[in-house]
């Protein structure tokens, strides 16, 4: 009996693994997929997948198009963790930091995850000056060109930037390519500074001072970006980081 018990076991974490696997597989891919193009991705024997696939979408999870034979997630996946993006929003206290940096700095304050190979703005307070950058709540970035998706970079390890950076170039023209020492140097400076800081790298003539949230309460990469026209984030960059450095300890701390 125990040993049928432990089989068992071993048999459901098995698919509980597999069942990860397909749906990061649709992260990736990010467009319908037939039952064969799964299993030759994930070298998962077919029969197993089709009863994987008729599970999932018995729960709601996928859907399946009879004319095209492919499968494709539901919106009820993006609910499962939609608690946790709903969590930064009505955070007081990360509400508090980011009005408090627009105040401070006259600049846009921006809450911002990663989303596939992108990144997306949660949240965006402006600046209330004439001259400011305009940003509104979900706009995207490519996580390997703006500073904010390096600065999540820097976090990640050097295989993963790699593996990130080889799966966005071979999506584009050799002259939408990121050069991959590029890249990495900016990683390493992120990485030395424990801060992220660039200029025109997604849009041009605008500057940005980046850091990544630490929350006990949290796990899940956010960052927070002060931004605005180039010429005045680099004149008054040494005071932003300061104020942003003060404002992401007060969230570690309080959070």
């Amino acid at each position: 009996m125990p040993k049928l018990v432990a089989a068992t076991a071993s048999a459901g974490v098995k698919s509980a693994d597999r069942v990860m696997s397909i749906m990061e597989f649709f992260r990736e891919r990010r467009r319908p997929a037939t039952a064969r193009e799964i299993a030759n991705a994930l070298d998962i024997p077919r029969s197993s997948v089709n009863v994987l696939l008729r599970s999932q979408i018995t729960m709601g999870y996928l859907r399946y198009d009879e004319q095209t034979l492919t499968y494709f997630p539901t919106l009820k996946l993006f609910q499962l963790g939609s608690w946790l993006i709903e969590g930064f929003l009505t955070d007081p206290v990360i509400d508090e930091r980011m009005r408090g940096l627009v105040e401070a700095t006259g600049e846009t304050v921006c809450l911002w995850v990663i989303i596939g190979e992108s990144v997306r703005i949660l949240r965006v307070i402006p600046s209330p000056q004439a001259i400011s950058l305009t940003l509104r709540e979900g706009d995207s970035a490519p996580l390997v060109k703006s500073i904010v998706g390096r600065t999540f970079l820097a976090a990640m390890t050097d295989e993963e930037i790699r593996e990130r950076l080889e799966r966005f170039n071979q999506a584009r023209e050799a002259s939408a390519q990121v050069d991959i020492a590029d890249l990495m140097g900016d990683v390493r400076v992120t990485r030395g500074r424990g801060i992220g800081v660039g200029y025109g790298k997604w849009l041009p003539d605008a500057g940005a001072v980046v850091g990544l949230i630490e929350s006990n309460h949290y796990k899940e990469p956010v960052a927070l970006a002060v931004g605005g026209p180039m010429f005045r984030v680099k004149r008054n960059e040494a005071d932003i980081e300061k104020r942003l450095r003060q404002a992401l300890e007060d969230i570690f701390t309080l959070n």
